[in-house]
């Protein structure tokens, strides 16, 4: 097995969000924003915000299993941008999106494995380094999003491949680390 480095860009597709609808069609949807984020990387959606929407925008704006959602905008002095949750199938069980504020992250599952991404992102932020990829704009933080896309993600390969099933290996560890943190185990 072999280690690159592999830009974010280029193991990811990516949506911007949306908000409230203004012309054509209009359709309703819960909008997940900043708010229903947690630090520890997961989310509540009882608090999510139901809202009009342009129908045409939320066709490619739904909020899907296994993607990722970005905190592109918000955040305060001592807490940076950039936070990040993954979903898991209870996004399935009613018609959601995403704020403005946020961009959802779809990993390329030919390349990378998605929660082996998630923890990849959630590291990148839980060590600061999305401070240096923020400017402050009127007391509001904005990640630098071109910036954010070049940074580069270890994945592992094997026989010139990527090797998704060391990634889940490793994701799984993860999980269960993770899991035993919020338990206080």
């Amino acid at each position: 097995m072999e280690w690159r480095n592999l830009q974010l860009g280029d193991v990811i597709d990516y949506q911007n969000g949306l908000w409230s609808g203004k012309k054509g069609t209009l359709t309703r949807a819960k909008v997940i924003r900043v708010t229903e984020m947690k630090d520890n990387g997961t989310y509540d959606l009882s608090t999510t915000k139901e809202l009009q929407v342009e129908a045409r925008k939320l066709t490619t704006r739904k909020v899907v299993q296994n993607s990722i959602l970005l905190e592109r905008s918000g955040g305060g002095e001592n807490k940076p941008v950039g936070r990040v949750i993954i979903f898991g199938e209870d996004v399935l069980k009613d018609t959601y999106s995403f704020s403005n504020f946020t961009t959802l992250l779809l990993p390329k599952g030919d390349v990378v494995f998605p929660k082996y991404i998630f923890y990849s992102l959630y590291f990148f932020h839980l060590s600061g380094k999305t401070k240096q990829l923020q400017k402050a704009v009127t007391g509001i933080r904005n990640l630098e999003f071109k910036k954010y896309l070049e940074q580069t993600i270890p994945v592992p390969f094997k026989n010139d491949k990527p090797d998704l099933a060391e990634q889940k290996r490793i994701a799984d560890k993860l999980d269960k680390i993770s899991t035993q943190n919020r338990l206080g185990l």
